[in-house]
């Protein structure tokens, strides 16, 4: 749970109208804004004085923006231009009719362009020293990344590796369900060959 002290004492109201002079929408995402969406805010403000925690060397503010919906429906290409439109340190609160809650962070540096959905109401925690740590720790714990946090990686060396392990995981998958289904032995030890040093690989990654 986000600590009390980070939240608002009134919740920022985003008018529908202002998003729309804002974002590029076509005619069936304005309808989806109208429809879908009962209303944008901005609830917390997790930063050096409500965390009492010292700035990092990316993020300075962490905001989080309430995304109430009218159903349990939402448009994703509407989603992803209103996260779009907001490339600073932001995490989307999903609140359907039903209050579950689903948590939407993403991560904007030049062309990297990372955007992660959680599990359906999942708890999520305020964990790190500064404020870089808990915003990887936000990414980590919405998008249940393989490996390990590394501190010493900046927030797009970690997305960079933890996008490595997830191909290489997804290599070494497929590699096991094709000498399942091998039946040539020699196939079959290429393959393992194959799959060995993926393995080598995804070790030496992770560490």
């Amino acid at each position: 749970m986000l600590p009390t002290q980070t939240q608002l004492p009134q919740p920022k109201v985003i008018p529908k109208k202002q998003l729309m002079a804002h974002i590029s929408m076509n005619n069936r995402e304005k309808k989806d804004l109208t429809q879908q969406i009962q209303k944008i805010s901005i609830t917390h403000q997790l930063d050096e004085k409500t965390l009492h925690l010292p700035t990092g060397k990316e993020v300075q503010q962490i905001m989080v923006f309430q995304v109430l919906l009218k159903g349990t429906a939402y448009s994703e290409s509407l989603l992803k231009k209103i996260v779009d439109a907001f490339p600073f340190k932001v995490i989307y609160q999903l609140t359907d009719e039903n209050q579950d809650i689903h948590w939407l962070i993403s991560y904007h540096n030049g062309s990297l362009n990372y955007s992660y959905l959680s599990d359906l109401n999942m708890d999520l925690n305020v964990e790190g020293y500064t404020l870089d740590e808990v915003y990887k720790q936000f990414i980590h714990q919405i998008s249940s990344i393989s490996g390990e946090i590394d501190n010493q990686l900046t927030i797009a060396e970690q997305l960079e590796q933890d996008e490595q392990i997830k191909k290489l995981e997804k290599q070494i998958q497929q590699l096991h369900q094709r000498m399942s289904k091998e039946k040539s032995i020699k196939k079959q030890i290429e393959l393992k060959k194959e799959c060995l040093q993926l393995q080598k690989t995804l070790k030496e990654t992770i560490n």
